[in-house]
């Protein structure tokens, strides 16, 4: 009877040495000192290419033509690059735009709303680490994408690499069909 517990107590044991040897790899797939905050933004002006003849579309002299306003859930994510002080700072959305025009056109809307989903990532300098903390819960509605991948840092501490490529993508369904814009 001793011999049995004993077996059964040393496969208790090497079983549990190999789960525990197992964790670290299984604890975290983030990379070391990436940093994740999450906001939201209601009312988000939700912009378009230029030069669509319609009239229904609104006009920002800044960013282009506003079609839609968006409730966004933000996930901005701060991963530092091999090179010291510089961050890829990606602004992922997820939520539903209000549509007042057709993106494509700047016609009349042929969905009134739906589902949008994107993402931009930035190249930002900086000369300190990031915090999530420097990210509120609720953002206002005129803070850009541009806005929220610095705001990890404290003003003057970051700022975007404007050589650098911002890669975009944003998918809405719109009438039914998938509309992307990328860039």
């Amino acid at each position: 009877m001793k011999r049995i517990i004993y077996t059964i107590v040393a496969a208790a044991s090497i079983l549990a040495s190999g789960v525990a040897a197992a964790a670290p790899a299984m604890a975290s797939s983030a990379p070391a000192g990436q940093v994740v905050a999450h906001t939201h933004e209601n009312g988000v002006t939700d912009t378009t290419n230029g030069g669509l003849s319609g009239t229904y579309c609104q006009v920002d002299p800044l960013y282009g033509p506003v079609w839609a306003h968006d409730n966004l859930e933000r996930t901005v994510t701060a991963t530092p690059t091999a090179q010291a002080g510089v961050w890829q700072v990606t602004v992922a959305s997820n939520g539903s735009y209000a549509a007042f025009a057709d993106p494509r056109t700047c016609g009349a809307p042929v969905a009134a709303g739906g589902p949008v989903k994107g993402q931009i990532t930035f190249t930002v300098d900086a000369t300190a680490a990031p915090s999530a903390a420097n990210l509120g819960p609720q953002s206002d509605s005129t803070v850009r994408s541009s806005q929220l991948a610095t705001a990890l840092w404290l003003p003057g501490q970051a700022q975007i690499d404007p050589s650098a490529p911002q890669p975009y993508s944003f998918t809405y369904k719109l009438g039914g069909q998938d509309y992307t814009q990328t860039g």
